[in-house]
């Protein structure tokens, strides 16, 4: 763990199992629907979708701060749970779950390294029991919208030459394409093509074979 810039964000699976039975640890699956929780997870965990739960129902933008609450208080999570939270499809949905703990100032949020790949691939216990909580009262800090670069700011980095923009997209996406084959309902660009002068370093190739990520 030592490798990675922020060691203290990462669990490693033998961590989590460790901690499965922990009152202190809540467990969450993110996901774009709820047919992969409901097909197996690790026992204990709560289903975030990014279909229902990572976006506000009008705006199609971030949740609101009463949103945010409203989701931590039902997951039974209070404001010094160690949050971890886990995927399938490389820990993409789980990184942004992430950032939204952080935007609303969550202070101990974790990600479990090689998400649920690495934890199917060493045999760990999954199942398909939904994960019973008590609710909670959950109280969220102002948004720090310090971690989120709003259009002015990506409007203002075209062209300078200070600022990289990185496209995290399939090349496909980057490129143009905009097929319903490849990707998930409502989970692509609105226009095909990318931000003038934007890098394309697809997510995959920031992780390892086993679906860890790779040090620095």
């Amino acid at each position: 763990m030592a490798d990675y810039a922020y060691p203290d964000v990462l669990v490693e699976t033998q961590w989590m199992a460790d901690h499965l039975d922990d009152p202190n640890v809540r467990l969450i699956e993110a996901a774009y629907g709820d047919d992969i929780y409901e097909m197996n997870h690790i026992p204990g965990a709560v289903p975030w979708t990014w279909k229902d739960d990572f976006q506000h129902p009008v705006r199609k933008d971030v949740p609101d701060k009463a949103g945010w609450e409203a989701l931590l208080a039902r997951s039974g999570i209070t404001n010094d749970t160690t949050v971890v939270v886990y995927c399938a499809r490389g820990n993409a949905y789980a990184t942004y779950a992430f950032w939204l703990l952080k935007i609303y100032g969550h202070q101990d949020a974790r990600i479990i390294n090689g998400g649920a790949e690495k934890w199917l691939a060493e045999n760990r216990p999954v199942t398909i029991d939904f994960t019973a909580v008590t609710a909670t009262t959950y109280q969220a800090q102002e948004p720090d919208w310090t971690i989120r670069a709003l259009r002015d700011h990506v409007q203002d980095s075209i062209g300078n030459p200070d600022r990289i923009l990185v496209d995290v997209r399939e090349p496909e996406e980057y490129n143009g394409l905009l097929h319903p084959s490849w990707k998930l309902p409502d989970d692509g660009g609105q226009r095909g093509g990318h931000i003038p002068g934007a890098v394309n370093i697809v997510w995959s190739k920031a992780k390892q074979a086993d679906g860890t990520f790779k040090p620095a």
